[in-house]
């Protein structure tokens, strides 16, 4: 009996707390918060533009790092 009582406590913290913190960002703002994009837009067809963020990682990551082709301009080298 305990555990629920105390797992129905938490829960209303956890909801008061999260009314709470966007109250506070409304009054910061003095505006109400925006949510025109979501990435499950695209899923559910609300936009026709898809998300592409992995893509961007990606590109990242090929920046950093050894060279791949590294062994091939060394035997490139050689050759010449």
């Amino acid at each position: 009996m305990n555990a629920i009582l105390f797992l129905m406590f938490s829960f209303t913290v956890i909801l008061i707390a999260l009314i709470g913190i966007i109250a506070f960002k409304i009054v910061k703002k003095k505006q109400l918060p925006d949510c025109y994009y979501t990435p499950f837009d695209y899923i559910t067809g609300q936009t026709t533009v898809e998300f592409h963020e992995e893509k961007e990682e990606e590109e990242e990551e090929n920046g950093q790092g050894d060279d791949k082709d590294k062994n091939l301009k060394k035997l490139y080298a050689a050759l010449k």
